[in-house]
C-alpha cells in the first residue's frame, strides 16, 4: 500500500480549495485513465475521496490514522514548536475544533 498522504498524491497543499483539489484530480485521471493504470485510478480517486471538500480536509488533518499519523493532536503541537511557540492548552484547542466543526456542518 502506497504510505503517501493524500495531499502528495493529487501534488495539492493543505491548504488548496475545494476547486483545486478537483482540477488536480481531474488532471491526474486523465493521465492515468482506469483501463490503462488501474492501480494509479485507484489510489488517485481513494485520496480524492479524503480530501475532495474542506470538511474532508479537516476531518483528515485532525483525525487522520494513515501510516505516519498515530495522533494528529500531537502532530499539531510538534508544527506548533517547530515555530518556536508555546502550544495552547487544550480548552483553545477544543474550541477551536469545535469551531471548525461547526463551520463545516453550516456549508
Amino acid at each position: 500500500m502506497d504510505e503517501r498522504n493524500p495531499y502528495d498524491i493529487l501534488g495539492v497543499e493543505p491548504g488548496s480549495t475545494d476547486q483545486e483539489v478537483r482540477r488536480a484530480y481531474l488532471d491526474l485521471i486523465r493521465k492515468h485513465p482506469p483501463d490503462l493504470h488501474p492501480q494509479e485510478f485507484a489510489l488517485i480517486s481513494n485520496a480524492y475521496e479524503k480530501i475532495k471538500t474542506e470538511k474532508n480536509r479537516l476531518e483528515y488533518d485532525l483525525f487522520s490514522t494513515d501510516p505516519g499519523i498515530e495522533y494528529p493532536f500531537d502532530a499539531l503541537i510538534e508544527e506548533i514548536k517547530k515555530k518556536g511557540r508555546q502550544p495552547p492548552g487544550i480548552t483553545p484547542l477544543t474550541k477551536l475544533l469545535r469551531e471548525c466543526l461547526n463551520k463545516t456542518k453550516t456549508k
